[in-house]
């Protein structure tokens, strides 16, 4: 079921996501400013679409690509900077969102 959470204020946010949750007051304390802006920040530095699953205490981030994601081109040179900078980027803004959230702490454990 489709649900837009009381805290979701960031209208930029609630026009790009659709926020699904069996939870509300779980979904409550995931849904923060910080948290919208690192998955608008992600959708905008991958210019594709993103999707996040929080099921349990497993976190699933998909971005939808057209190029596979870990692939490295061997034609390329690995100390090329603008190269190597998109991989960092991608993965830098996926490991932020996952380390703000802490599943145990919002779990109640």
């Amino acid at each position: 079921l489709e649900w837009t959470p009381d805290n979701l204020f960031n209208v930029d946010f609630r026009d790009k996501f659709a926020v699904y949750a069996e939870n509300p007051i779980i979904g409550e304390k995931i849904i923060t400013e910080r948290f919208m802006g690192e998955m608008l920040e992600l959708k905008k530095n991958t210019h594709a679409p993103v999707h996040i699953a929080l099921i349990g205490k497993k976190i699933y981030v998909a971005i939808e690509r057209k190029e596979d994601f870990f692939a490295v081109d061997m034609k390329q040179s690995l100390l090329d900077f603008d190269y190597i900078s998109t991989f960092y980027k991608d993965l830098y803004y996926v490991f932020n969102i996952i380390d703000d959230l802490d599943i145990n702490d919002m779990m109640g454990e």
